[in-house]
């Protein structure tokens, strides 16, 4: 670790090593770089050893001020694992930010289309305004009739496809949290995934290879 001569962390120091030591997702990753260079630029503190209370009730209401509470909640929890790891290598004596209180999230009603408005999009496609529109139609009634988000369908190879049981796997690689599992899709998709094997097959000149993309 790079430090002062006097022995002080930065909080760049220190997410370098906690990275290197717990964390393996590059995402998470960037994301705790992220949070721990936010935290320096706007609470004007460099070394973990300098953090204070008044400190950080400044920090939460700067930002408070301008980020949603879900977004501060998150900057927070980021902030007290990485400081835990701080008091565990005994760097420091104790975490200050497990002190100060997530703040009230209100959970939303989860984001939905309206029936109409996919039945007017798939006629649009219909009418031959997007091509391929039927392409476009199977990737619609799959997202709704699945409520997979972007990442998973994309990351759908046609191993996590099985036909005689009715499902498919989210893999790993569109998870969120880094896990996978099985959901069992309708007739209607298994003949979608049917016809796009088939477009494929007749275009390329072979069956898909297992580990190629379904979308």
């Amino acid at each position: 670790m790079n430090c002062d001569v006097d022995n002080r962390i930065t909080f760049s120091d220190l997410v370098e090593e906690y990275i290197l030591v717990r964390i393996f997702n590059p995402k998470t990753a960037k994301n705790y770089r992220s949070i721990a260079c936010l935290f320096e630029r706007e609470s004007g503190v460099k070394y973990i050893h300098e953090v204070s209370m008044r400190v950080l009730v400044s920090w939460k209401d700067k930002i408070l001020s301008n980020k949603s509470t879900n977004t501060y909640n998150t900057y927070l929890r980021h902030l007290r694992a990485l400081i835990k790891y701080a008091v565990e290598e005994e760097y420091i004596d104790k975490n200050i930010f497990s002190k100060i209180k997530l703040a009230p999230a209100y959970q939303k009603l989860p984001k939905t289309v309206e029936r109409d408005i996919i039945k007017r999009a798939i006629a649009y496609l219909k009418d031959g305004n997007l091509e391929p529109g039927w392409f476009w139609i199977i990737v619609i009634r799959f997202f709704a009739l699945t409520g997979i988000r972007r990442k998973q369908l994309i990351s759908l190879k046609w191993s996590d496809v099985d036909f005689s049981k009715k499902e498919i796997l989210l893999n790993v690689e569109g998870s969120k949290n880094n896990r996978e599992w099985l959901i069992p899709i309708e007739d209607s998709l298994i003949e979608d995934l049917m016809s796009l094997y088939a477009e494929f097959t007749s275009v390329v000149g072979r069956s898909p290879k297992q580990d190629e993309q379904v979308f």
